[in-house]
C-alpha cells in the first residue's frame, strides 16, 4: 500500500484535532447517547430547577431545598438510594415520586429526549 505525500501532510492536523475533541468523560458508564448537554442546561434553567439546587456556574442556581448537584456523576447514589446510572437518572428526572414518595421534587412532565438532555448535563456540564 502507497500513501500520498498530501496524506502524510494531512496525518499530523488530524491527530492534533483528535486531540482537541472534548475531554473524554473518565467513566464511560455514564454516557449518554444522543444527550445534549446544551440543551440539558437551557431546560435546567427553563423549568426553574436552580430555585432548588445550586447548580454549578448557573448564577441563578442557588436553591437549598434539594442537594447541590455539582459533582453529581461522582455521586453513587440518587434519589436517597438509587444507583447513580444514566437510566436511573432518566426514569427518575421523568417522575421522581415514583422512586421517592416523600420527594420534594415534583414531576416536571419530562419527556424522555428531555430528561436525557438534564442528565447529560448533569453528568457532563455542571461544574
Amino acid at each position: 500500500m502507497r500513501v500520498s505525500a498530501a496524506a502524510l501532510r494531512i496525518l499530523p492536523l488530524l491527530l492534533m484535532l483528535s486531540a482537541c475533541q472534548p475531554e473524554e468523560r473518565a467513566d464511560p458508564r455514564l454516557r449518554i447517547i444522543d444527550g445534549d448537554a446544551g440543551h440539558g442546561r437551557e431546560l435546567i434553567a427553563a423549568y426553574g430547577c436552580g430555585a432548588c439546587h445550586e447548580i454549578g456556574a448557573m448564577r441563578s442556581a442557588r436553591g437549598r431545598v434539594g442537594p447541590p448537584l455539582t459533582g453529581f456523576e461522582t455521586r453513587r447514589y440518587i434519589a436517597g438510594g438509587l444507583p447513580n446510572t444514566p437510566g436511573n437518572v432518566v426514569a427518575f428526572l421523568r417522575d421522581p415520586p415514583r422512586f421517592n414518595p416523600d420527594t420534594a421534587m415534583p414531576d416536571m412532565g419530562l419527556g424522555e429526549p428531555e430528561a436525557r438532555d438534564i442528565a447529560t448535563y448533569l453528568y457532563e456540564g455542571v461544574k
